[in-house]
Formats: C-alpha cells, structure tokens, sequence
C-alpha cells in the first residue's frame, strides 16, 4: 500500500504558526522582506514504517537571514522559533494565542 506524506501541510502549518506570532517568514524567493527574515527551505522524509504502522522522519529547514554581521540575532530567531515549535500542539496551529517573546516584535 502507497502512503503519503503530508509534507505540504506540515509545511503550511510552520509557516501558519510561525505567521501567527508576527514573525517575518517566507516561502517565495519573490515575496523577501528587507532586514531579518525567515525563509522556509528544503525537506527530507524516510519512512520508518512497520507492517502495521506508518511512520515518516520528516526534517524541515528553516533558514533565518540577517543583514547584521554579528550572530545574535539570528541565534535569537532560533531560540523563539525552537520554543514557538515546541511549545505548540495540534490544535494551535494558527492561533496565536500563547505568549512567547520573539525577538521580531518591537
């Protein structure tokens, strides 16, 4: 039987979440922000399926871009969106509900 993944909507529901908390995320080359942006990037999937299950490692990338010389910010960007992602569940997805400094608000 031929399962698929559904990597669009995992892809769709980073960049919704991401979104939802006002941070500067694209995922058109067309669509670049001036300053520090979030660019939604590339995806690898390998099945780790069983005969009665099926599982897909899926690893998605996420490049921040900084027009500053100095790391700090971008290691900022990927503290918020490391604790943006693990703090979120199913059901938050796009809802931006929960309080979490990020370091594009000001």
């Amino acid at each position: 039987m031929i399962r698929r993944t559904p990597l669009l909507e995992l892809q769709t529901a980073i960049y919704t979440l991401l979104k939802s908390y006002g941070a500067p995320v694209v995922d058109n080359p067309a669509q670049l922000p001036e300053g520090t942006y979030i660019n939604i990037g590339e995806y690898t999937g390998r099945p780790e399926s069983s005969k009665d299950r099926f599982i897909q490692d899926v690893t998605l990338n996420l490049h921040v871009y900084s027009t500053q010389r100095a790391k700090k910010e971008v290691n900022d960007y990927l503290n918020a969106i490391t604790t943006i992602l693990e703090a979120a569940m199913p059901e938050d997805i796009g809802n931006g509900g929960k309080q979490i400094p990020a370091p594009w608000v000001r």
